[in-house]
């Protein structure tokens, strides 16, 4: 009402301005082109007539109004000013007409005409008004025509030839019994459109200016995907417009140049073919929503099983069956070693600082340095498990509860926003602002792609299993302590379970980083890892990654340069620290020390595999950065560090297991088979995954062209199965973890090896 007021406004003041011009009402029959001719001191009111004769096609349903001049007019100065009156619907443009963001003038102009309650067009007055300011005569042409395929019928493709002044308005009615749709259009060049759905009301919003007003709307390039609810619309019915707009909208490329479409020298506009097609869509299918709910349950049960057999079965904690590469034989150790390794209290004091001159500071790191030369050429558990495992399972509950605290300040946050995002979405008709495949988003309640969001259940259900099974092995292996501690006395790996619970609610860079941690703590059980140390170290990778995201754009060379070079380096710091020196400490005494050792002794090294295999870790990781350097065009800098940290995680778990198998411990079953199975579902996720549906980097139009339609039962895509694939990935991994040293759990600490 508001802009009909508007434009009644503009046109009676304009008429005032030119008080001294003559107006004529003609008569106009559809179907048939008037030419006319106005200037400032005569107008010409046009009404339309109820005689359709002249009309190839009598079975129609709305019209058209199509308007162009003949090229004498004044320029945007003095335009030809076109109103159109029906009942309580007033429209108006001008000619020549430039869209925004255009650079040229289109002297043609096409309209549809809406007419109120969907009634019939032979019982609604039509009348355009005419009239320009321009001091001369001006030329113009004028035709009402019927709208073929006015309305559009489901699962049937319709051509539409669509210009940016010259838009298409059909209409669709929901048939009985369809709750949902899915408007799908395909462009025949990739130049760029708007397909907007819209209420059934008057005046229809088919211009550049003010499409984005109303109803739903998304830019398209090659492809359009717009999924339309019954409940939206009021009359259960919606226009649906199209109509070309500035080829940047679509594309991050550079502008490119395109011809105009000219007619008898009357430029009309960019055309460009689009066809549509509208097909009914299921809301919320039964079987496809409880498919995860089935598939994880299967696990649920398969695992519950297994439990309550073990425990019938009245089984140690440790799987009973071994494989061992030879026999396994008692080690003695050394006297002089076992008697030169400090206790934890003496190495405390070594690395507390205090109040100590520099020279009994230099005098402790030498010192130091000579005990872990003579001790660490055959360092064993039994040297590092002096702290009363108590006080170190205390230390590392912490991390579960403050996983959750992160969890809950992250987690918030981000459901926060894709809620906010999704609302802002539903309010604002702007389907550009989320990015997700388009080709198969089954809505449901507030959520546009339920699919998406609901496949993540598998992350909660698995994380709950593995919290379950770490509870029930806790449990089992606090009680056999009780029972038989004689027996359970400093055999085996020192269980620490606190980090587990942690896993189940941590996120990809803490996941790393918990790996990490829990495995070097099998063997270092000595040495506590604080939890606000760790969580703070993870903060600084993130803010780290934040800036890389930030300032990527701009120069990615020296970005990624500069940050994956500390990265690299803490890296080598990481595994310099844990591998080449048990204990250590920045001191100038110790780098005094070292140099003094490396400058005498270089062609000798104390640890020759150690340092193989830190030097082998530093040299894998500079090439991965030279890689992510190089490959800067194609993979996001987020992406670039989760997977530095990832691969390090592989290649620390892996010289684990090389270490054992060097060492020839023996295995139980469940950690021989499941590197299978892991691998298995981690090849197969990731291939899902790198079928990438969307792409942030690229505009919306551009992202929606790598959509596709649903892959598993016509509900899940691939980026689904991905989560599906990943949660069975994730929780095997832990399972993995966890039983990877079960084999040795009846050895004694002195026959067991720190690596």
């Amino acid at each position: 009402m508001l802009f009909s007021a508007l434009v009644i406004a503009t046109v009676l003041h304009i008429r005032s301005v030119v008080g001294d011009s003559k107006s004529g009402v003609v008569d106009i029959q559809p179907c048939s082109v008037a030419t006319g001719v106005v200037s400032r001191s005569l107008s010409i009111a046009y009404s339309l007539n109820g005689n359709f004769s002249l009309c190839p096609d009598q079975s129609y349903q709305a019209l058209r109004v199509s308007t162009w001049s003949g090229g004498d007019g004044g320029g945007q100065d003095y335009p030809l000013v076109f109103v159109t009156r029906q009942g309580r619907a007033v429209d108006s443009w001008t000619i020549p007409f430039q869209p925004p963001d255009f650079t040229i003038d289109f002297d043609g102009v096409n309209r549809t005409l809406c007419y109120n309650n969907m009634t019939s067009v032979s019982n609604s007055l039509a009348y355009v008004d005419v009239f320009t300011s321009f001091g001369e005569n001006v030329s113009f042409n004028i035709v009402f025509d019927p709208v073929p395929n006015y309305t559009l019928q489901k699962d049937t493709w319709y051509p539409f030839q669509v210009g940016a002044s010259t838009p298409q308005v059909h209409v669709f009615r929901f048939p009985d019994g369809v709750r949902t749709v899915t408007v799908q259009a395909k462009a025949s060049s990739s130049r760029c459109a708007i397909l907007s759905v819209q209420n059934v009301s008057c005046p229809i919003n088919d211009l550049l200016e003010e499409i984005k007003s109303k109803g739903h709307y998304q830019t398209m390039s090659t492809d359009g995907f717009v999924t339309i609810s019954r409940d939206v619309f009021k009359y259960s019915s919606f226009f649906v417009v199209l109509i070309t707009t500035n080829y940047s909208e679509c594309h991050s490329s550079d502008y490119v140049t395109l011809s105009p479409l000219y007619v008898n020298g009357t430029v009309l506009g960019f055309e460009q073919r689009i066809d549509v097609i509208i097909r009914p869509l299921q809301t919320a299918p039964v079987f496809p929503i409880l498919f995860p709910l089935i598939l994880f349950g299967v696990l649920y049960a398969i695992t519950l099983v297994f439990i309550a057999v073990e425990c019938l079965l009245k089984c140690r904690w440790s799987f009973p069956c071994k494989w061992v590469y030879v026999r396994k034989t008692n080690v003695s150790q050394d006297a002089d070693g076992e008697r030169l390794v400090p206790t934890d209290r003496t190495m405390g004091s070594l690395n507390t600082g205090g109040d100590h001159s520099s020279g009994d500071t230099a005098v402790e790191d030498s010192l130091q340095l000579h005990v872990m030369e003579k001790a660490e050429r055959d360092l064993r558990l039994s040297h590092l498990c002096e702290t009363q495992l108590k006080t170190l399972q205390s230390h590392y509950s912490v991390y579960s509860w403050n996983t959750v605290t992160v969890g809950i300040f992250y987690g918030l946050p981000a459901f926060q926003l894709v809620l906010s995002q999704q609302l802002l979405a539903t309010s604002s008709g702007e389907e550009d602002l989320c990015y997700y495949n388009f080709k198969c988003s089954h809505p449901v309640g507030v959520l546009s792609s339920f699919n998406n969001v609901w496949s993540n259940v598998g992350y909660f259900l698995l994380g709950v299993l593995f919290i379950i099974v770490t509870f029930i092995r806790e449990t089992k292996y606090t009680r056999l302590r009780k029972q038989k501690r004689p027996y359970f006395e400093k055999r085996g790996i020192p269980q620490f379970f606190g980090i587990y619970y942690a896993m189940d609610t941590a996120f990809m860079f803490i996941i790393a980083g918990l790996i990490l941690t829990k495995v070097f703590q099998n063997r270092h059980p000595d040495i506590h890892t604080n939890s606000f140390i760790a969580f703070f170290s993870f903060a600084v990778v993130i803010f780290f990654t934040l800036l890389g995201i930030h300032y990527d754009q701009r120069n990615p060379v020296a970005v990624r340069c500069s940050l994956l070079a500390i990265t690299v380096f803490m890296v080598a710091g990481f595994f310099t620290s844990f591998y080449y020196f048990h204990r250590w400490k920045l001191s100038k005494a110790m780098f005094i020390k070292v140099f003094e050792s490396w400058k005498f002794f270089s062609c000798k090294l104390l640890h020759p595999i150690r340092f193989f295999k830190l030097f082998g870790v530093f040299v894998i990781n500079v090439i991965v950065a030279i890689v992510a350097i190089i490959g800067n065009k194609y993979i996001d800098f987020a992406t670039t560090i989760l997977t530095f940290f990832l691969l390090n995680v592989m290649l620390f778990l892996s010289m684990y297991v090389i270490s054992k198998m060097c060492y020839r411990e023996p295995w139980t079953l469940p950690p021989m088979v499941l590197p299978i199975v892991v691998c298995g579902l981690w090849a197969a996720a990731l291939y899902f995954f790198m079928n990438s549906l969307t792409d942030w980097k690229l505009t919306p139009a551009e992202s929606r062209h790598l959509n596709r339609p649903c892959s598993l039962m016509g509900f899940y895509d691939d980026h689904d199965i991905w989560h599906f694939l990943s949660a069975f990935a994730l929780f095997f991994s832990f399972l993995f973890i966890m039983t990877l040293d079960d084999g040795i759990a009846d050895w004694q600490w002195k026959d067991i090896h720190v690596f």
